[in-house]
């Protein structure tokens, strides 16, 4: 694994140190503006050092060809898409790994923060403030969903209607694992005529 230290906060300077090496270090406490998601198609890591990534009018991070992210002391926040407002991953075999991050005030219509059809492990990080329209506030996980020390708190799915649901997270088909970690404080809007339901955690199939 070739490895990058990433020493000014601009989008092309980022993007370029992801064509030449898939693991990257960010110089401490940067604001990164990024105007279109980063491709990710082989194993990267990113370990941001207390950066923040701010998105614009786009998602961060799109995640193809049996890939896995892992992600380390970062803020992805302000992310806006259909699916995965922050991170999307398209994929059964993809893995999305956080440690010490933040998904905070993102938004899409299914899975406000991140939306996976692979595996999620979030350890020592927050998935806070986002908002759904349809399902998934904070998270939309097909399969394994893993939370150490972490928590999924204030997120929301906003659209009224009886199909839409979990306000925290949705996992379609895999199993969930808490350890230390809060889901608190996730709605789901409804009124007296219509409404979804589980403002917390929904698990369709699994346990």
């Amino acid at each position: 694994m070739s490895t990058i230290t990433v020493n000014d906060g601009m989008d092309n300077t980022l993007r370029e140190c992801l064509n030449k090496g898939n693991k990257l270090i960010l110089n401490n406490n940067m604001k990164i503006n990024i105007h279109s998601e980063f491709l990710i198609k082989d194993n990267v890591e990113i370990d941001g050092n207390g950066s923040t990534l701010i998105a614009k009018n786009c998602r961060h991070f799109n995640i193809k060809k049996g890939a896995t992210l892992t992600l380390k002391n970062l803020i992805l926040t302000n992310g806006k898409e259909n699916f995965g407002g922050s991170i999307y991953s398209n994929l059964p075999t993809n893995t999305i790994i956080l440690n010490n991050v933040e998904i905070l005030n993102n938004e899409a219509m299914y899975g406000g923060g991140i939306f996976t059809l692979g595996s999620l492990i979030v350890e020592n990080s927050r998935i806070n403030n986002n908002i759904a329209q349809k399902q998934g506030g904070g998270l939309w996980c097909a399969k394994n969903l893993t939370l150490l020390n972490s928590t999924i708190n204030n997120n929301k799915v906003e659209r009224i209607s009886n199909n839409n649901f979990a306000g925290g997270a949705y996992v379609d088909d895999g199993n969930v694992a808490l350890n230390d970690s809060q889901i608190n404080n996730n709605l789901v809007s409804l009124n007296d005529n219509n409404g979804g339901y589980c403002g917390g955690i929904m698990i369709n199939s699994g346990s």
